[in-house]
């Protein structure tokens, strides 16, 4: 029987700054992508979420790829 539970574990990542989506809508772009922490935790999806938004807004994210992220 296959496992039905959902996994949030992949995230954003900027492939020439190697930092990560924060799951934002900041006017300056830069401001969307960090790196993890307290403060600025990285928003993941599942694996299919995450093509899913890159295809849904690929101006935006041009230079990124989904990663498997487990802080």
């Amino acid at each position: 029987m296959k496992d039905e539970t959902l996994s949030f574990k992949y995230a954003i990542m900027n492939k020439c700054t190697k930092q990560y989506y924060l799951g934002t809508a900041r006017e300056k772009l830069s401001d969307n992508f960090g790196i993890h922490s307290i403060y600025d935790p990285v928003f993941t999806y599942t694996e299919k979420g995450a093509h899913a938004k890159i295809a849904r807004f690929p101006e935006f994210f041009k230079d990124c790829e989904v990663v498997r992220f487990l802080p």
